[in-house]
């Protein structure tokens, strides 16, 4: 389910709409895309549905209606789609695995890693996404703690968190902070 093109510089590479789109709660099937584009390397291996992206990776990953939608991981935030999320680091990897009939992605980003979306944008070192909880976690250290930042309403300051490990759940809003602090805001 990893779409695999011969990387081009700076060119996004579609990562492919799930095979069994998630159903929502109206009921209708959402597909999700992940577009990558990088730098430098990408290696992928199929069998174990894995791919690694190297050097300046910038990365998309929304819900969308249409897999041939042209948007850019490189958009402006107010020009994503609802619910999307964009992320930029040194080392993207990717892993695909099959929950029941859905196919679902995991990200582990490495190195100087940035993440924005409407709700929310954070820092660390490495952050993962697990599709199946719709969990972010920023992992930090001692010396440079992870940092979230969550709109809570619009035009208000942004909400401050900081820790060695900040868990965070898109879909409830609820955060974990361990070894941190919480720096409020609004």
């Amino acid at each position: 389910d990893i779409e695999v093109a011969p990387p081009v510089s700076a060119n996004p590479m579609p990562m492919g709409p799930e095979v069994q789109p998630a159903p929502t709660q109206s009921g209708k099937k959402e597909m999700k895309m992940l577009l990558v584009a990088f730098q430098g390397s990408m290696y992928g291996n199929d069998a174990i549905g894995t791919a690694s992206f190297l050097e300046n990776v910038r990365a998309l990953h929304f819900p969308a209606d249409d897999p041939n939608l042209d948007i850019s991981p490189d958009a402006p935030i107010r020009e994503l789609p609802k619910g999307a999320y964009t992320l930029r680091c040194d080392r993207l990897e990717v892993l695909s695995r099959k929950e029941g009939t859905r196919t679902l992605r995991d990200l582990r980003a490495r190195g100087r890693v940035t993440v924005r979306s409407m709700e929310f944008s954070g820092t660390a070192d490495m952050v993962t996404f697990d599709e199946s909880k719709n969990q972010v976690i920023f992992h930090g250290s001692e010396t440079m703690p992870a940092s979230l930042f969550r709109q809570l309403r619009p035009g208000a300051p942004p909400d401050e968190v900081k820790g060695r490990k900040i868990t965070f759940n898109r879909g409830t809003g609820q955060f974990r902070i361990d070894e941190g602090t919480w720096l409020g805001g609004s």
